[in-house]
């Protein structure tokens, strides 16, 4: 478990795995590098950790939110789409569907942020060891 980034490696039983759908694709090191500020971008979870919601929601600002920097330097994504507690941990998409980073934390109401995919690959790589 990585509490700092918001991160953990979990093992399911082979009967779980079919429970949980299709997955999501994970963006290239070409898609992350064709990113730009104010691409648009979407963040999927459940917030508040409701638990009258039945499903994931699709979280957007306004219509979508827009990425507010990057700095892949460091694994992050700057985002204006709001990560509600319960969205973080989440994923960060972009609007083909592809997972471009993972939900962390919201620093203010216009202002969140999203560890890279590329970043989250390598430290899932590390906690699964």
């Amino acid at each position: 478990m990585d509490t700092f980034n918001d991160l953990c490696v979990l093992e399911f039983e082979r009967r779980d795995i079919k429970e949980l759908g299709k997955p999501l694709p994970i963006a290239s090191d070409a898609d992350l590098e064709a990113l730009h500020v104010t691409d648009k971008v979407m963040v999927l979870g459940y917030p508040l950790g409701l638990s009258v919601i039945k499903g994931t929601t699709v979280t957007t600002s306004p219509a979508t939110g827009d990425i507010r920097s990057l700095q892949f330097e460091v694994g992050v994504i700057g985002t204006s789409a709001p990560i509600i507690p319960g969205n973080s941990g989440g994923p960060l998409i972009n609007l083909d569907g592809k997972v471009i980073g993972v939900t962390t934390r919201q620093f203010k109401d216009t202002l969140g942020e999203a560890i890279s995919a590329d970043h989250a690959r390598r430290l899932v790589d590390q906690l699964a060891k």
